[in-house]
């Protein structure tokens, strides 16, 4: 079986966990933690935050910039259920738009449609990986005095103009979920531009205790932390993260390299960004896309279909919504995600490009 997805655990990882357990060191006090935190912070704005998983950093984020009940949070229609979720959590009005025509991505003009009074941040998804259209976005929410949270759960090791990620936006939200571009198991964390606003969300995070005074609380809290176990994998992975990174490109350029044909498009990413590749999605006709998934099933590829549009999940039908999203509607019909994890062999590929070929009846 190729998997869509699975974690490369090479490097320090099995030396760090022993460490841990020698240590007697497994819950959220232990080193690794710490040491979690310089990585996520190298290149970025530096104020780093980690959380027990990604849908708890973005509810975090939320929280810690001050978004309330009843504040209006622009989102794209594609993402994952868990970028609405979180808005939820808080009482906030999660307004959902469509996604660009090339990069998948919130669309600019849309956004600027429902902008008014009430609303409070822009929550932008760099869909598998692709930061193309933040920084529009982040000048858009600066223009306006609103909030511009990166959910870049999808995107660890992503560059705009050679700036990490983490350099945009109020908050930057990670995941590390197994299937991520790094893994902890679970866990989370957030970059955010203001130390200050780093500081309140370490206090939300840790039950609301006040810092150097156990068991008092200052505010009602979460107990969001990451433990010294999820933290020590999270080292070691980011001990190799480029050689992952560079492993996912050279797959998304064989990809394009092998199904260079009229009725397959690739998701569009701008010139001075760099995609983490999380996955590699192609956009065929409904019909195609139907014969590649027969014969993916046959020859045991895994495959996944874009996320279902928020607008039409029954979970968050109360969600102010706007005319159509007739792009998200086409995108859920005709994109197929293909396996882009940095385990593939060279074999492993062909066969993929191989049985969509077929599919096609490309020679």
């Amino acid at each position: 079986m190729i998997r869509i997805f699975e974690p490369n655990l090479n490097g320090n990882t099995r030396l760090y966990l022993n460490q841990c357990l020698d240590e007697n060191w497994i819950s959220s006090q232990g080193r690794f933690v710490a040491q979690f935190e310089k990585h996520m912070a190298r290149n970025t704005l530096g104020n780093a935050v980690s959380t027990s998983n990604g849908t708890v950093a973005l509810h975090l984020a939320l929280l810690a910039l001050g978004v309330k009940k009843n504040d209006e949070v622009i989102v794209p229609n594609i993402t994952f259920g868990a970028t609405l979720n979180a808005i939820l959590y808080i009482g906030a009005i999660p307004v959902i738009v469509d996604v660009d025509e090339q990069t998948w991505n919130i669309n600019l003009e849309k956004v600027k449609a429902v902008l008014n009074d009430r609303t409070k941040a822009i929550i932008t998804v760099c869909l598998f990986g692709n930061p193309s259209g933040i920084e529009a976005v982040t000048k858009l929410a600066k223009e306006k005095k609103i909030y511009c949270i990166v959910d870049a759960a999808q995107a660890v090791g992503a560059k705009i103009f050679n700036r990490d990620i983490g350099n945009w936006g109020d908050a930057v939200t990670y995941s590390y979920f197994g299937n991520k571009v790094i893994t902890t198991g679970e866990g989370g964390g957030i970059i955010f531009n203001s130390s200050k606003i780093a500081d309140k969300a370490r206090v939300l995070r840790d039950h609301g205790m006040a810092p150097g005074r156990r068991y008092h609380h200052e505010v009602v809290g979460y107990n969001y932390r990451m433990t010294n176990l999820q933290a020590a994998v999270g080292v070691a992975q980011y001990e190799i993260i480029d050689i992952l990174l560079a492993k996912r490109l050279i797959t998304l350029q064989f990809y394009q390299s092998e199904l260079q044909h009229h009725d397959i498009s690739f998701q569009h990413i701008e010139p001075d960004c760099f995609s983490s590749n999380w996955v590699v999605a192609i956009r065929v006709t409904p019909h195609i896309r139907e014969r590649i998934e027969k014969n993916f099933a046959a020859s045991s590829i895994e495959y996944r279909r874009c996320f279902e549009p928020m607008n039409i999940q029954p979970a968050f039908e109360a969600c102010r919504k706007q005319n159509n999203y007739d792009l998200s509607a086409c995108l859920y019909k005709e994109l197929l995600l293909l396996p882009a994890h940095p385990n593939l062999s060279e074999s492993d590929l062909k066969k993929v490009t191989r049985n969509i070929k077929q599919s096609m009846k490309i020679e």
